[in-house]
């Protein structure tokens, strides 16, 4: 539970929703360049996305920092958008995020003029990302466009936890005979 709490204090949650990456064109590579984290907020993006702090979120350890990522900013699915995981098969690491049905019309909608379909979560303006990000894919379950995760059990436990509400306030462990 300890490390549980400690894993949960690196964000609070206040917001939490699932983001289309934003892909630049040959073009725009010159133009939009990859900010340090410090100088996130004042980059320059193309317009329709923005720039986010990107880290490999990790319960056990630090999280890994990596290059900041461009973001579409519509459309956006929002905490109650975002249903319960689906494990695939019971021996599968990955689950799938599955959305809700106004939001599924919405992402398909934004990419009837091109781009793909790559989603991540985004808990407080910081994409969490796993060392593999599984494709999306129509599930047989049902047909529908389900988001796939890769992110360890502890780790889904937690993201899953911001997914239900924000924290009013900030975690943090406290030894006791201090």
């Amino acid at each position: 539970m300890v490390q549980t709490v400690g894993a949960m204090a690196k964000f609070a949650g206040k917001s939490f929703e699932m983001r289309l990456y934003y892909f630049v064109s040959a073009g725009e590579k010159e133009q939009f360049i990859v900010p340090p984290d410090a100088q996130i907020a004042a980059a320059k993006a193309p317009a329709g996305a923005k720039w986010h702090r990107r880290v490999r979120f990790n319960v056990d350890g630090p999280d890994a920092a990596r290059d900041a990522t461009l973001m579409r900013t519509a459309p956006v699915i929002a905490r109650t958008e975002v249903l319960p995981p689906y494990k695939d098969r019971p021996e599968s690491t990955a689950d799938f995020y599955v959305i809700s049905e106004g939001a599924e019309a919405r992402l398909k909608s934004a990419l009837k003029g091109g781009g793909k379909f790559q989603c991540e979560v985004v808990v407080d303006d910081v994409v969490l990302v796993t060392d593999i990000t599984p494709q999306p894919k129509e599930h047989a379950k049902d047909g529908r466009v389900w988001w796939r995760h890769a992110f360890s059990e502890k780790e889904r436990k937690v993201v899953d936890g911001y997914r239900t509400a924000a924290m009013p306030f900030a975690l943090r462990v406290v030894d006791a005979g201090k």
